[in-house]
């Protein structure tokens, strides 16, 4: 490379030039052949992250298609099949017997109430982000920034209830945002654990902490403090060679 380098130097300036340009040029340019393949690496490695994060999108959308298709067909394809016949019965006995037809009409409408229920917690269910793909998100946001993710206890918090499940990946996306911005770390590291009364989590990263003199929203820690109050839990922030988070919240029943 050095060689190759001093050649390619000397020929540019062959012409008019000197020994000393002839040299400059040429360390100039072994110099920066490192650091344009480091750029060219860095950048091929982030597509790579870009890719497989879109990849990774397209399963779980696909998976979560075909999970919303098995579950209408189970429970909405049978009612809608009651309910047709249901119907007919009624209009048959509409003039033979109004009193049964009316019983008939009432649990068409007592069916179609439940359907749209199932319908609302189906749709509902769809806006909730649980903590496996918000983990599988953050995770590829901070492999772009050059940033670890690490977790404790995780098989442990995918059993934990959907609400508790999707309070903890709100609370992980704006730890994560905030550790992108503001930390200046290497690593992050998420712990997941649990008792008889409360479930925990604990974030913490090895930067350099939250600044004294910012106001909480720039860490967006006040909106974490609503979302744990909301559910009657707790929530600390602390300075411990690195930013601390660390939150409980109460089991139900």
């Amino acid at each position: 490379m050095l060689a190759v380098g001093l050649y390619i130097g000397a020929m540019l300036t062959l012409k008019g030039g000197n020994l000393y340009e002839a040299l400059i040029n040429g360390l100039f340019i072994i110099l920066s052949l490192p650091v344009a393949y480091y750029s060219s690496e860095r950048w091929r490695r982030h597509i790579q992250i870009v890719q497989d994060n879109e990849r990774l999108t397209y399963i779980v959308k696909k998976a979560e298609r075909e999970r919303i298709a098995q579950e209408l067909h189970d429970n909405l394809g049978q009612s809608f099949s009651v309910l047709a016949l249901k119907a007919e019965l009624a209009k048959k006995l509409a003039v033979k017997d109004p009193a049964l037809a009316s019983q008939q009409l009432d649990d068409i409408a007592k069916t179609a109430r439940a359907d749209l229920d199932l319908v609302r917690e189906i749709v509902a269910g769809l806006r909730k982000d649980l903590l496996v793909q918000t983990l599988a998100q953050e995770s590829i946001n901070l492999k772009l920034v050059r940033i670890g993710l690490k977790t404790e206890g995780e098989k442990i918090a995918l059993n934990w209830p959907e609400d508790i499940q999707e309070l903890s990946a709100q609370v992980i996306k704006e730890v994560t945002t905030n550790c992108i911005r503001h930390s200046g770390a290497r690593d992050l590291t998420l712990t997941f654990s649990q008792n008889e009364t409360n479930y925990y989590l604990k974030a913490s990263d090895d930067g350099q902490g939250f600044k004294t003199d910012l106001s909480k929203e720039t860490y967006g820690l006040s909106g974490i403090q609503k979302r744990v109050a909301s559910f009657g839990g707790e929530v600390s922030f602390q300075n411990q060679s690195g930013a601390v988070i660390e939150l409980s919240l109460p089991k139900k029943g």
